[in-house]
């Protein structure tokens, strides 16, 4: 007898919190991982606001323990795309994307 046509081969079983999941095998290599398309780029346009300390930290989000994501000096001006609450949501001239407090700005 030749091989066997036997779908059960096709199939892995998984347990995934007390659930049985068959899913399909995958022949050849694994998938490629996915592509990271580059951030579009954002605007440096009214309303701006500048930096009205010796020194202010732009966040990756808007609370004092997300990740730097630059460290300005007094009189860089920002842009501003949105706020919330007492955080705004601003770009620099170099294209640097975060959220810095309010109170650390002044309209310009």
């Amino acid at each position: 007898m030749g091989p066997q046509n036997d779908s059960a081969s096709r199939f892995a079983v998984h347990y995934h919190y007390g659930t049985v999941l068959d899913l399909p095998l995958r022949a050849g290599a694994p998938p490629a991982p996915p592509t990271v398309a580059p951030a579009p780029e954002v605007a440096f346009r009214p309303p701006y606001r500048v930096v009205a300390v010796a020194a202010a930290d732009v966040r990756a989000a808007p609370v004092r323990s997300a990740p730097v994501v630059a460290a300005l000096p007094r009189r860089t001006p920002l842009a501003v795309l949105g706020v919330a609450g007492t955080w705004a949501h601003v770009v620099t001239r170099a294209g640097r994307v975060g959220w810095i407090g309010l109170y650390l700005t002044v309209p310009l």
